[in-house]
């Protein structure tokens, strides 16, 4: 299944339609509307403050959620957030991690379309279990209250450069430094223990692999596989945490 994230705006004609299709489960209505009430959010005209994203799997829409930012952004939130609303998942395909998908290409593009935000902010009933454990168990924050009881929740979104850089090749950094890279040689890196703050790809996250603690990647050319390999276990590395970027064009 090939996924990608676009904006309502994007969508042709047949794709808005079958937009129309997204169904949640009854029990899920009082907490993100139904999909009807979500496009009605929308403005007839774009608007700087609110913005609609859709993710289609093979072309098809299977996800939507708004987007709001100043002016028209949650009196709850923080300046330089941007609030999620009417997030829905069509019931046929919960449960194989499209929420997760999207949310993660959300906030990997979303400096391409709001460069000023820093983070993501929605808020969740108390009562939505299955939500707030959704959110929680993808890094998000609870953040105590945010309006009449409901729970608060934050994102910190990776830096711009992060985000949005598109590249050729494999970027490893360590402590900010790049310690395996398709365009740096000799590698080198720290002989201390260190924590990978970034690993950068030029496709889908299928490409890792297991290799004792450190996940590799499996790269088309098995030769920068074997240097990033000897580049990981030369930085003793613990708990690293991998953040992806887009594939170039």
């Amino acid at each position: 299944m090939l996924t990608r994230l676009c904006t309502y705006d994007d969508l042709t004609a047949e794709q808005r339609q079958q937009l129309r299709a997204i169904n949640v489960h009854p029990e899920q209505l009082p907490y993100c509307g139904d999909i009807e009430c979500a496009l009605y959010s929308l403005p007839a005209t774009p608007h700087a403050g609110i913005k609609g994203f859709v993710l289609l799997a093979d072309d098809l829409p299977v996800a939507f959620l708004l987007l709001k930012r100043a002016p028209l952004l949650a009196h709850w939130a923080e300046p330089g957030s941007a609030t999620v609303h009417a997030f829905q998942v069509d019931k046929r395909l919960q449960g194989q991690g499209i929420g997760k998908t999207c949310l993660n290409l959300l906030a990997q593009q979303l400096h391409g379309y709001w460069p000023e935000i820093n983070q993501l902010m929605l808020s969740v009933s108390p009562f939505n279990t299955s939500a707030l454990h959704f959110y929680k168990g993808q890094g998000w924050i609870e953040g105590g209250e945010a309006y009449q009881g409901e729970r608060c929740l934050t994102l910190a979104l990776p830096p711009p450069w992060q985000a949005s850089k598109r590249v050729k090749g494999i970027a490893l950094t360590c402590q900010n430094r790049i310690i395996a890279s398709h365009r740096k040689s000799p590698l080198t890196a720290p002989r201390q223990k260190a924590t990978i703050d970034l690993i950068v790809w030029p496709g889908p996250p299928q490409w890792f692999t297991s290799l004792g603690r450190f996940r590799a990647l499996t790269y088309q050319r098995p030769t920068w596989q074997t240097k990033v390999r000897r580049a990981a276990l030369r930085a003793s590395i613990d708990s690293p945490r991998m953040c992806s970027t887009s594939p170039p064009s």
